[in-house]
C-alpha cells in the first residue's frame, strides 16, 4: 500500500487522482494524505474508495496534559464534492471539542472514575461503564451515522478504527462508477 501527501507534485499511474490535486506550496505535506484504503472489507471497496485523512495534532499550545486533537486543514479534493470547507471545520471542531470534553483528566467524572477505579482494583468498570468511555463510544456511534444520506459514497471512519491517530472519511473514488459499469 502506499501513501501519496497532499498536494502531489507530479502525476503518478498508480494514484489516478494526481492530476487533479489542487497545489497549495503553503501547505505542509504532512497535514492530509490520501492512502489505500485499509478500513475496506472487500476487494471492490478497497479499489474503489480511498481515504481522506485529517492527521493528529501533536503540537497544540494547549494544557500540557493534552487531550487528542485532529488538524483541520480543508483537504478540497476529493472531499468537496461531498463536503464543503465549512462544514470540514465544524466537523473537526466538534471532533476536537468532543474528546477535549471526554479525554481531559482533571475533569470531576474522570477524576471519580479514576479513585473508584483504585480503590475497586478496577473491577468497578465492569460494573458500570466511566463516563470517558461513553462519551467516546457515542462519538463514535456519531461519526458512523454521518455520511448516511450520501449513499455510502463518503464514510466517517470511528476514531478507534484508526486507533485516535488519525480522523479518517472513507471517499468513493470518481472513476468508480466507469469500472463497475
Amino acid at each position: 500500500m502506499f501513501v501519496e501527501e497532499y498536494p502531489h507534485d507530479d502525476a503518478d499511474p498508480r494514484w489516478p487522482l494526481s492530476d487533479h490535486l489542487p497545489a497549495h506550496p503553503g501547505l505542509a505535506r504532512r497535514h492530509v494524505s490520501h492512502a489505500a484504503n485499509p478500513h475496506a472489507t472487500t476487494h471492490t471497496r478497497a479499489t474503489n474508495t480511498c481515504v481522506v485523512r485529517a492527521h493528529r495534532l501533536y503540537s497544540d499550545q494547549r494544557d500540557p496534559s493534552s487531550t487528542p486533537a485532529y488538524l483541520d486543514v480543508y483537504p478540497e479534493y476529493p472531499l468537496s464534492a461531498y463536503i464543503d470547507e465549512l462544514q470540514f471545520y465544524t466537523i473537526v471542531g466538534e471532533v476536537n471539542a468532543r474528546l477535549d470534553n471526554a479525554c481531559y483528566p482533571l475533569t470531576w467524572g474522570n477524576i471519580a472514575s479514576a479513585v473508584l477505579g483504585f480503590f475497586t482494583g478496577w473491577i468497578s468498570e465492569w460494573v458500570y461503564e466511566p463516563p470517558h468511555a461513553r462519551q467516546l463510544r457515542q462519538l463514535d456511534r456519531d461519526l458512523e451515522q454521518f455520511g448516511v444520506g450520501s449513499g455510502g459514497r463518503l464514510r466517517a471512519v470511528p476514531l478507534r478504527e484508526s486507533a485516535y491517530l488519525s480522523l479518517d472519511f472513507e471517499v468513493e473514488l470518481p472513476h468508480a462508477e466507469d469500472r463497475e459499469a
